[in-house]
């Protein structure tokens, strides 16, 4: 067994420790109590209330892009207390843990610990935004916490990469990247101190063969093929040249916005990149494994997927596991010097900080990330708590079931429900005509108030053409039938500005209006 970084732990005082994770909690406890919920984060908690059992639900979500263990661990949270509010207490709950593994466990020096702390990925990403990333980076930390206590025991490190596999597809990546470091490791060590090590390797290599094959259960065959990128015909020479080329824009979101126009992404980030990878050199399994988890995200965001921060920043904390790892190897006599790849990776760190600044300030000018919260409390004006709810694009509506219960129509799918299908048999071209028809006919039908929500900013003079609606087909826009709607619609709200696309005009027909939504704005 690997010796304990007690000695690396006291680079930073426990005192000192406790200051940051103090901070940290603020901020982090500021983000979360400031934060709107928005679609993708909603989608989980749906999905984990379907079906009659855990394993029926399990079933039932089958195919729609992410593996079932941030699902199966609302759905505890929800046995507990059957309250939406769960869903925002586990992730801040699972975010906290992580940070509290980093700040009182990593064998860092306090500037690199309070960079790695308050990055934007760290303070926010992980512990605001209620999904599933934040369980991989906690499962990154564990593992990096207990490599040089329980590596030799065979399933101990593999079980957390076990769970690592099924929090999403990205970190099945860096499940393989991490048995990468291992395999070098182990072939560098003198035979005489492999007796346990490799029973232990190949019990997480087994581990994560499953967890992998559990993964690609859950995953495939798509339900969402809309949201899935198409082949490429670049051939496999153009491939891998674009593979080299797009290392800066694959992961474009890790450098603030304010600077992406001042500082070419493209130069820049590859630099950082690998000379952050460069600063492992002294621990080659983690250099060749940070590097082989790289390439491998990037394939993903490539043929996959696209890579957005929430993606992009799983690398970050790959790579902070593996230099926790290094550090704690490294001898308590060896000098610690600073070098170029060490001070390009706290450069990196510090553009995550930077990323913290710009959204704190954000949430200080009281922009949301959704306008969910304001419809909601809008749909709870008496005259409105019955209405259907329908919108265009449809996935204006999904954040709704965290807030109220109204019922919620898919116009392109022709349906009721609370999770959209991002499938290619919902890409047609919808109409404003088309949306006004399907709300008079459901008025008629169920004689409930309908409202329409709309991220279009109608008005008589809007210009002709269609707009897109990403994963659906166009939006066509007629002055005619716009016109027509206007007559047919009051408009009650506008919801705007929003950090997402979340923001929109709320319409109520006016035959529903004059049967009950009085005193309306």
């Amino acid at each position: 067994m690997q010796p304990t970084s007690s000695h690396r732990q006291a680079a930073t005082p426990l005192l000192l420790r406790g200051i940051f994770w103090c901070v940290w909690l603020t901020l982090a406890a500021f983000a979360a109590t400031h934060h709107v919920m928005w679609r993708d984060e909603i989608r989980a908690l749906s999905f984990a209330e379907r079906g009659h059992s855990l394993a029926d639900m399990i079933v039932q979500i089958r195919g729609f892009g992410h593996p079932a263990l941030w699902h199966i661990t609302l759905r505890g949270a929800l046995s507990i207390y059957p309250h939406p509010i769960v869903l925002p207490i586990v992730a801040f709950a699972i975010g906290a843990a992580a940070s509290a593994l980093l700040a009182f466990k990593a064998p860092f020096r306090p500037l690199l610990l309070a960079l790695a702390l308050f990055g934007a990925f760290s303070t926010y990403e992980y512990v605001a935004v209620a999904r599933n990333y934040g369980i991989s980076m906690l499962i990154l930390f564990a593992v990096a916490w207990a490599w040089p206590r329980y590596r030799d025991r065979p399933g101990a490190i593999g079980a957390l990469l076990f769970l690592l596999c099924n929090t999403n597809v990205h970190s099945v990546v860096l499940a393989g990247a991490f048995l990468v470091f291992w395999f070098v490791e182990l072939v560098q060590q003198r035979p005489e101190n492999n007796r346990l090590s490799w029973p232990s390797f190949f019990a997480a290599v087994a581990l994560v063969l499953i967890g992998t094959a559990i993964c690609a259960w859950q995953v495939y065959p798509p339900v969402d093929t809309a949201a899935m990128l198409p082949p490429g015909r670049s051939g496999t020479a153009g491939f891998l040249i674009s593979l080299v080329e797009n290392v800066g824009p694959y992961f474009d979101e890790l450098m603030p916005a304010d600077m992406r126009s001042l500082v070419p992404v493209v130069v820049l980030l590859p630099i950082l990149l690998i000379l952050s990878i460069a600063s492992l050199r002294s621990s080659p399994g983690a250099m060749i494994a940070s590097a082989a988890a790289l390439v491998g995200l990037e394939l993903v965001f490539q043929t996959i997927y696209p890579g957005y921060y929430r993606h992009q920043s799983l690398f970050i904390a790959f790579l902070l596991a593996m230099v926790w790892i290094a550090e704690d190897k490294r001898p308590t006599e060896t000098p610690d010097r600073p070098t170029i790849g060490g001070i390009a990776f706290m450069a990196m760190l510090a553009l995550q900080v930077y990323n913290s600044v710009l959204i704190f300030s954000g949430i200080a000018s009281g922009i949301p990330e959704s306008r969910s919260r304001d419809l909601a409390a809008l749909l709870a004006r008496p005259g409105l708590r019955s209405a259907i709810v329908m919108g265009d694009p449809d996935t204006m509506v999904e954040a709704l079931p965290y807030y109220v219960s109204n019922p919620i129509y898919f116009v392109r799918e022709h349906r009721f429900g609370n999770t959209i299908i991002f499938s290619h048999s919902a890409i047609s071209t919808m109409s404003i005509k088309t949306i006004l028809s399907t709300a008079q006919d459901l008025h008629a039908r169920t004689h409930r108030p309908i409202v329409i929500v709309l991220a279009e900013r109608l008005g008589p003079n809007i210009i002709a053409g269609e707009r897109d609606r990403g994963y659906y087909g166009p939006l066509r826009i007629d002055p005619k039938e716009v016109r027509e709607f206007l007559a047919a619609t009051v408009r009650i709200a506008r919801f705007a500005p929003a950090v997402t696309d979340e923001s929109y005009d709320v319409y109520v027909l006016d035959d529903a209006k004059r049967k009950g939504a009085g005193g309306l704005p």
